[in-house]
């Protein structure tokens, strides 16, 4: 964050699953923290797209970051590159 403030962040990932891929999840991080999960449990009976979003405020002060961290268990996980399917945004709102 350039300043202290209250900051807006979305995301949006589009992937392929497939039966033999596990739990996955997403986690929104403040200075590597989880303060907000994505999550999506495994269905072994068929293969599937899943669209995954989440959005959140936070308060930032100057200096401090937000990421998402990605993880699945067990198995693979692709996603999409399209930039139509998969987005981050953070913005300052106040």
């Amino acid at each position: 964050a350039p300043v202290a403030g209250m900051y807006q962040f979305d995301f949006s990932v589009f992937t392929n699953r497939t039966t033999s891929t596990g739990d996955f999840y997403w986690d929104l991080r403040k200075n590597g923290t989880t303060v907000n999960r994505a999550y999506s449990a495994k269905d072994g009976s068929f293969s599937m797209h899943c669209q995954i979003m989440s959005s959140m405020a936070l308060y930032l002060t100057a200096n401090q970051y937000v990421d998402i961290l990605f993880a699945a268990a067990p198995g693979n996980q692709s996603m999409a590159a399209s930039g139509v399917h998969n987005f981050f945004t953070g913005f300052l709102i106040g």
